[in-house]
């Protein structure tokens, strides 16, 4: 179990001062940068983020696209020089197969890990998109990740040892928490 601090203070400046109370920690400690974060401080946030401190960068945004698109966006999250980054699991197969392919050309590529399904959803509303109920789809869309080559999935707490019995002990499963 390794901890992952997410980065979403509404300003640049707090997120880099909570960085900096975390410096002493070891170089085992995750920052997570969001979507916000990201498009509010850009590439020049994770360089800075760099000279505070030997952090892991987990890159949060959530790709989702047709194949070739995501594969153009990975080339550039891996310039980044960041740890780990997410994607969709529904963004299918084939883009999972695609960027797993990619991954495995460049060995500083980041881990890529699969949204199986929102946090903030409920039945009712992953059923109106989805067509189906979250415990059931998360676990197909975890498998159909494992089989697409990617590192592994966030999902709740509560369907890990479910997805790990599912796929493999050592597929990773990050959890998210408040």
């Amino acid at each position: 179990m390794k901890l992952c601090i997410a980065l979403d203070l509404p300003s640049k400046q707090e997120n880099l001062t909570l960085i900096k109370s975390l410096a002493h920690l070891d170089s085992t400690l995750w920052l997570k940068v969001g979507l916000r974060s990201f498009l509010r401080d850009g590439r020049e946030f994770l360089l800075d983020i760099k000279e505070i401190g030997d952090f892991k960068l987990f890159l949060d945004l959530k790709l989702y696209d047709i194949p070739n698109t995501m594969c153009d966006a990975f080339s550039e999250i891996t310039s980044l020089g960041v740890n780990m980054l997410t994607i969709h699991a529904s963004s299918g197969l084939e883009a999972m197969q695609a960027l797993a392919k990619q991954k495995s050309k460049d060995k500083n590529s980041p881990l890529i890990l699969a949204v199986s399904a929102l946090t903030s959803f409920d039945d009712k509303g992953f059923m109106s998109v989805y067509n189906a109920k979250v415990d059931s789809h998360a676990l197909h869309l975890a498998r159909l990740a494992y089989e697409g080559g990617v590192d592994g999935v966030v999902c709740s707490c509560f369907e890990v040892e479910n997805i790990k019995a599912h796929t493999h002990k050592n597929f990773i499963t990050l959890t998210p928490a408040i």
